[in-house]
């Protein structure tokens, strides 16, 4: 039978050790699943994209770009200091011309155009094409001009619309020095504005300055290299590097782009769309072209001094001349959270390209580990930690250290995807917190059904408080020190032969109600009524240190309850009972014992038949209460507790002292502790074989306590082994061969 006993236990355990890890372990799981589809649909890059925008205005809104560039703005002051000389926005064409002159006088290392020139002047309001020859000648001269044209993908036009394509078809000498594999570009454009033939034959590279923002307007992502009519052509950011005019390799796919230029080489890594993430700069060295104009006008009048911008700000740089006034309408939305020039995104990606200052994704594999770990983290906080403080308290420190660590590696220019993190988290944390809650308020709902007859209110409501767990993991079974009481009434049986049916069935309620509230006060647990036995126990389902204590205590209890029943009993012609309490704290085995149909939450063990064989004892030795010794070493500074016997009941093959309760220490008075010293003596000389001076101390006790059953029992059981004295290593135990 033990070894059944122990192999269901260790069943159950494997059981409930499952229960314990597999339902945090779906909801961990699941999140990160639900998390990884929802990340590879899309779902979260609006919300990644706003994080990408705030780790970027923490790390980079001070960030200088390379001193290597320079930029030149056509600003609002532009606009309005050169409209006396040049008309209104656009203007006319020698006037760029004489910029690029000053330029070259500069030394400046290239000069970039952000600025389309796809049509003559004549078909403006000039009715000249000198403005167009002055700028070709400028072009040509310099040798160092990069021009710009536009891509576009289906686009369609009204038949009002004033705007011409012009080139919608290039010449391959136009294209012939880029070349590489074509496979893995996505978009393929249809439609091209090219700058007006001369033009582009006399500049040193014409520059596709294409930028599509995202889905929310702000432009983070850009094409280097741009796929039209089964040719390549390069950013208008490239060119630049190409200073030799040996032409353009590059390689590419899903693991980056390699542009070779010059000889040098250039690793540039690529988003999942194929796409370039431009690392911006908050900080720019920028000129206003008025004040760069008139540096220029006044360097050909031959004035050299107190110019508004001096001609060694542009030795050796890479000038970008580009619009920043509204009017222009080439301000957009970067995700440094402020409008910028179109310009300065085309130098942010040089200024990359020449300073290696790259946003590397970190290794997707180490990324869903993270992501994993935070979701792990939060589960277990919620499943495995009792207290809400430390729940909360843990959570958000996963919280914050998972945003710290995303926006730290992001200072080292490593993005992390912080959405699916996020969003797993918080996932986490609601299912985890649902799922718990729901256990929660069905299992307060199983404990009351179940649990509700056993206890008190006031353990009940503990047990649902924060103590559940002692009862739900006894659904299984456990072992556990406990502290048993079997009460029973004495005669039962006759005064049901004796009495009217209704009487005892009325008296017999009153008497079990009585006892249940007694032992409800005590914190007990009512475990089972017997016919007119009582079994309750101490210690489960709410641990109690003092368990024994409040066992004994209760027994007392019960005996003066007992008392007062009794006294109404008579008033009301009723029958009387007298009872007998065995205690005895033991390890049993605490569970939910039964089928499904039916299930009673005890306690089994060898404890139970030990306590039940004290219960019968009580009768012949005269005493309502008998304990154990393991009950008496719990609690025997409490209370005074007089000395019984040593006895073997039947079926237990060890013997244990007994003892019955005289009261609590501090509440007993001087007769109680003499006669539990008393007894004490008078059982040492029996042990030890005195039997003639245990016989004097038994009768001292009769001359106080004339009606002592003990002390009677005693003297007969000395004068019997006076005469039969007990043979071999006796000991003093007494064995009980019946109930």
């Amino acid at each position: 039978m033990k070894s059944d006993i122990r192999k269901r236990l260790a069943k159950n355990k494997i059981h409930a050790d499952f229960l314990l890890i597999w339902r945090p372990g779906s909801v961990c799981f699941g999140i990160f699943l639900a998390v990884f589809l929802c990340n590879v649909l899309g779902f979260f890059n609006g919300f990644e994209n706003r994080t990408f925008d705030l780790r970027t205005q923490i790390w980079r809104h001070n960030k200088q770009l390379s001193e290597k560039i320079v930029l030149v703005l056509v600003d609002e002051v532009s606009l309005a200091a050169m409209e006396p000389l040049t008309g209104r926005w656009p203007w006319r064409r020698d006037v760029h011309a004489g910029l690029i002159e000053f330029l070259s006088v500069c030394g400046a290392r290239a000069v970039v155009f952000d600025v389309l020139f796809p049509e003559r002047s004549s078909s403006f309001s000039y009715g000249f094409a000198e403005p167009d020859l002055k700028l070709q000648s400028a072009t040509k001269e310099a040798g160092n001009v990069i021009h710009a044209c536009q891509l576009v993908q289906d686009e369609i036009y009204s038949v009002t619309d004033s705007k011409v394509k012009i080139g919608a078809t290039c010449t391959a000498n136009s294209i012939s020095s880029y070349h590489g594999d074509l496979s893995w570009f996505q978009n393929d454009y249809d439609t091209i504005y090219w700058p007006y033939g001369q033009l582009a034959k006399v500049s040193a590279g014409v520059g596709v300055t294409t930028f599509a923002p995202d889905k929310d307007g702000a432009y983070r992502r850009a094409e280097l290299l741009f796929k039209f009519q089964n040719a390549v052509f390069p950013g208008l950011s490239i060119l630049p590097l190409d200073s030799r005019n040996e032409g353009i390799g590059f390689t590419g796919g899903k693991k980056g782009l390699t542009i070779f230029l010059d000889a040098a080489k250039y690793n540039v890594p690529l988003d999942n769309n194929l796409k370039y993430i431009v690392n911006p700069y908050g900080k720019y060295n920028a000129f206003s072209y008025s004040g760069v104009y008139l540096s220029a006008m006044r360097l050909q009048q031959g004035q050299v001094e107190n110019l508004p911008v001096g001609p060694s700000e542009f030795k050796d740089k890479i000038v970008f001349i580009g619009a920043s006034a509204a009017g222009v309408e080439d301000l957009k939305m970067t995700c440094l959270g402020q409008l910028e020039p179109g310009v300065v995104l085309h130098a942010s990606i040089l200024g990359n390209l020449l300073d290696n200052d790259y946003i590397r994704y970190l290794n997707p594999y180490l990324n869903w580990s993270f992501t994993f770990l935070a979701i792990a983290a939060i589960t277990a906080t919620l499943w495995f930690l009792k207290s809400l403080y430390k729940q909360i308290m843990l959570s958000f420190g996963v919280l914050c250290g998972v945003i710290i660590f995303n926006v730290a590696l992001f200072r080292f220019n490593t993005l992390s995807s912080l959405a699916p993190a996020l969003f797993g988290i918080f996932a986490s944390y609601l299912v985890s917190f649902s799922w718990i809650s729901f256990g929660d308020r069905k299992e307060k709902r199983k404990i009351k059904t179940v649990l509700g007859q056993y206890v008190s209110p006031v353990v009940l409501s503990t047990v649902l408080k924060g103590h559940k767990d002692a009862f739900i993991s006894a659904e299984v079974g456990q072992r556990q020190n406990l502290t048993l009481l079997f009460s029973d009434i004495r005669g039962f049986t006759a005064i049901t032969e004796n009495c009217p049916v209704e009487d005892v069935v009325l008296s017999l309620n009153r008497y079990l109600e009585t006892m249940v509230d007694v032992i409800f006060y005590h914190n007990g647990t009512l475990d089972k009524f017997i016919g007119d036995a009582v079994m309750a126990f101490w210690g489960a389902p709410v641990q109690d240190p003092e368990h024994a204590l409040k066992a004994v205590l209760s027994a007392i209890a019960m005996q003066k309850a007992l008392i007062a029943y009794n006294k109404q009993q008579k008033d009301t012609d009723l029958p009387v009972f007298e009872t007998g309490i065995g205690i005895h704290t033991d390890e049993m085995i605490l569970g939910n014992i039964g089928s499904q149909k039916k299930l009673d939450y005890t306690v089994i063990g060898d404890g139970v038949n030990l306590t039940s064989r004290l219960e019968g004892l009580t009768k012949f030795y005269g005493v309502p209460v008998l304990l154990s010794e393991s009950t008496y070493q719990f609690m025997r500074k409490r209370v005074c507790c007089r000395l019984v016997d040593f006895v073997k009941v039947k079926g237990k093959d060890r013997c244990t002292r007994i003892y019955t309760p005289l009261g609590r220490s501090e509440e007993v008075g001087a007769a109680e502790i003499q006669l539990a010293q008393v007894t004490h003596d008078a059982f040492d000389c029996y042990q030890s074989s005195h039997f003639g001076q245990a016989i004097g101390y038994y009768e001292k006790i009769l001359k106080n306590y004339p009606f002592d059953t003990l002390s009677r029992i005693f003297i007969d059981r000395c004068k019997h082994y006076q005469v039969n004295h007990p043979e071999g290593d006796w000991g003093g135990a007494y064995s009980f061969y019946h109930k």
